[in-house]
């Protein structure tokens, strides 16, 4: 999922006043980092930008379910921007039609020391959700009909079989995948094969 733009008056986060922009995968699928654009000003410390679940207002909600750090002090101070990726510690699986939020925050003090994430706020193009905004540190969100430039990037699960892993007897026999190493009983079933995974 991605909304690339943004180029209107950009929003401004630091360590109170938070920023989030909701999403929806059309695929369910492991998410590992996400690119924001945007510029800095003064000192604005370090960034984590996270994944959280939403409530039944389509707004940030819980803990972070992954969440990564960058230097924001090394982003560009030019109006231009400039994309950044943030790599989470551990990839996260999404599920398709499930809505989420990206969330950012900095250790910069104030609007003086603040990352400026790129928003568009003309003519929304991204369906699948909306900006965000905390003045409590994340505690109350509200809902805004913009979208903020954004990126997510991961891998889907591999779900088909690769290898075979053991007989069990008769019929019935193992095989492993190479999503985890996970075993999947196998049924042969005549000349064709019938899993038990629906393959």
């Amino acid at each position: 999922e991605r909304n690339t733009g943004g180029n209107d008056t950009p929003w401004v986060v630091h360590s109170t006043t938070w920023g989030a922009q909701t999403f929806t995968p059309v695929i369910t699928h492991y998410i590992g980092s996400v690119k924001v654009h945007g510029y800095i000003v003064g000192t604005a410390g370090t960034m984590t930008v996270s994944i959280r679940a939403v409530d039944g207002s389509s707004q940030p909600t819980g803990p972070d379910l992954a969440s990564g750090t960058t230097n924001a002090n090394t982003i560009t101070t030019s109006a231009s921007g400039e994309w950044r990726e943030i790599t989470f510690g551990t990839a996260y699986e999404i599920t398709a039609g499930t809505k989420y939020a990206i969330v950012m925050r900095t250790t910069g003090a104030d609007v003086n020391n603040c990352f400026k994430w790129s928003i568009e706020t003309g003519s929304p193009t991204y369906p699948g959700g909306q900006s965000e905004a905390s003045t409590d540190s994340g505690s109350s969100w509200t809902g805004y009909d913009y979208d903020l430039d954004f990126a997510e990037y991961g891998h889907v699960a591999k779900s088909s079989i690769m290898k075979h892993h053991t007989n069990m007897g008769g019929n019935l026999q193992v095989y492993s995948t190479s999503a985890a190493n996970k075993a999947i009983q196998c049924i042969h079933h005549s000349s064709s094969s019938m899993y038990s995974n629906g393959r």
